[in-house]
């Protein structure tokens, strides 16, 4: 048993039907070019993202090593304010002492 061929049934002016069909792919291309402006539109957006982010990143590193100095600077403080504070005293008996002898 043999199929038998679709028979393709074309409105009677076949110019029109073409024409029409044209305008049709004609808007669906059209459509489809939109979309990809979006898209090229959504990829620069993200593009910036990812720029903005290193910036930030880099930032934030600079801000790191920034507040690392600003602790090792108080923390250095600390030490020379104590070694200050001991020498106040050293210097201070010494004093007391030197003024005992030279009173007696």
């Amino acid at each position: 048993m043999v199929k038998a061929k679709p028979i393709h049934r074309y409105p009677e002016n076949f110019e029109t039907f073409v024409v029409d069909k044209l305008i049709e792919h004609d808007d669906i291309l059209a459509d489809h070019g939109r979309k990809l402006l979006k898209i090229n539109g959504i990829i620069t957006r993200l593009d910036d993202i990812e720029e903005n982010v290193a910036s930030l990143m880099r930032l934030r590193d600079a801000c790191d090593a920034f507040m690392k100095e600003i602790i090792e600077n108080r923390q250095e403080r600390i030490v020379i304010g104590r070694q200050l504070s001991d020498h106040e005293e050293r210097i201070g008996t010494s004093e007391k002492a030197v003024l005992i002898t030279t009173a007696s």
